[in-house]
């Protein structure tokens, strides 16, 4: 039998920071109520303490997290977990020659910086299709399935580097849309 896993990193902060608490809530409302909610293993990277005490307070031995310090932080757990799914909760460019999406780290929420300090690239997130394990990557931003001329998407370079599926969006999204959407893709 499969161990579902996924690693989660909500991690938002675009015009200003955005409280995560409604994503978490949309996905583990799915995640729950799934078929396979016994084998779920769930990793949590988090940039704000109240989705850490969320966690807590499920006391589920399903759940695990730890704060998004570093870009290290984020490879560690995908090296170790060996997750299935990786969803991304951000904020995503494609303004640059190079899109990336930005992570915060909890000193970035707590100082409600406008950018999150962690800057991935698509460069960056190949290793997520090297890794074998990770069948869908979830980048619930903005713009991470837009090209600009000839620079491709991230989600296009992801999945060019061998993950088999990407959720993305070509344009902006409003974050509460974006959490809806979370739930609705996990619950199918």
């Amino acid at each position: 039998k499969r161990d579902w896993s996924s690693d989660v990193c909500s991690s938002d902060l675009g015009a200003e920071p955005v409280d995560a608490s409604g994503e978490w809530q949309e996905i583990w409302k799915a995640l729950s109520e799934s078929q396979h909610a016994k084998k779920l293993r769930v990793h949590v990277l988090y940039c704000q303490d109240e989705i850490r005490q969320a966690l807590d307070a499920l006391a589920d031995p399903r759940i695990s997290c730890e704060p998004l310090v570093s870009e290290q932080t984020f490879r560690q757990a995908v090296d170790s977990l060996l997750p299935n799914i990786v969803h991304f909760f951000c904020h995503g460019s494609s303004e640059a020659a190079q899109p990336r999406i930005e992570l915060a780290r909890p000193s970035d929420y707590d100082a409600e910086l406008k950018e999150g300090s962690i800057r991935l690239t698509s460069a960056d997130l190949a290793g997520l299709g090297r890794s074998h394990s990770v069948w869908l990557v979830t980048l619930n931003c903005c713009q991470g399935a837009r090209s600009e001329g000839r620079v491709r998407s991230i989600a296009a370079d992801i999945a060019s580097n061998g993950v088999p599926a990407v959720v993305a969006m070509r344009e902006s999204v409003d974050f509460q849309k974006a959490h809806v959407f979370a739930g609705r893709l996990y619950a199918n």
